[in-house]
């Protein structure tokens, strides 16, 4: 929270923003250059991986092999983290951000690494996740005042559910 009054107080134009947008994208593409380099050779691994690294399943419910795991120490952190990244990217390359839209293909170049790298986290609930995200984007303009109605409360209220069953049932020993 602190974090977000800082930056509202402090980024108070556009430059301060697009610097702000360029740092967090260049953090995420250093995520993704060593995820790719991950799942390519093998490593490296800069910090040391979680114990249950061993327990993570592909799709087809096999064991998976050359995780990519970026800067984290778990394969399920990058795709937490590329989630919004994906997410804006998205949008940056269907929309080039204003009238002029030649940043689109630099922003979709991007896209592709960074899909890439979440694919091969096998990271399922993210991908539903991500669906969900680029789906309400894509939601035409005149929809705009119903956007948080009942597809945002359905989302919001299954979260919340769901945060406060599992924990319950989890003591319970159901």
């Amino acid at each position: 929270l602190g974090l977000y009054v800082l930056i509202g107080m402090t980024v108070d134009d556009v430059a301060r923003w697009r610097g702000l947008v360029a740092a967090a994208m260049t953090g995420a593409m250093v995520n993704v250059a060593l995820g790719l380099l991950q799942i390519g050779l093998g490593g490296p691994y800069l910090v040391p991986l979680s114990q249950n690294i061993d327990a993570k399943l592909d799709l087809a419910g096999e064991a998976a092999a050359n995780l990519p795991t970026g800067l984290f120490n778990h394969p399920n952190a990058p795709p937490l983290f590329l989630l919004r990244v994906i997410v804006f990217l998205v949008v940056a390359a269907a929309t080039g951000f204003g009238p002029s839209r030649r940043r689109a293909p630099w922003l979709a170049a991007l896209l592709v690494p960074a899909l890439i790298v979440l694919e091969a986290t096998y990271a399922k609930g993210v991908y539903a996740w991500l669906a969900i995200g680029v789906g309400f984007l894509m939601l035409p303009r005149k929809l705009d005042p119903y956007r948080l109605g009942l597809p945002g409360s359905n989302v919001v209220g299954v979260t919340l559910g769901g945060s406060v069953f599992f924990p319950l049932t989890a003591l319970k020993g159901v």
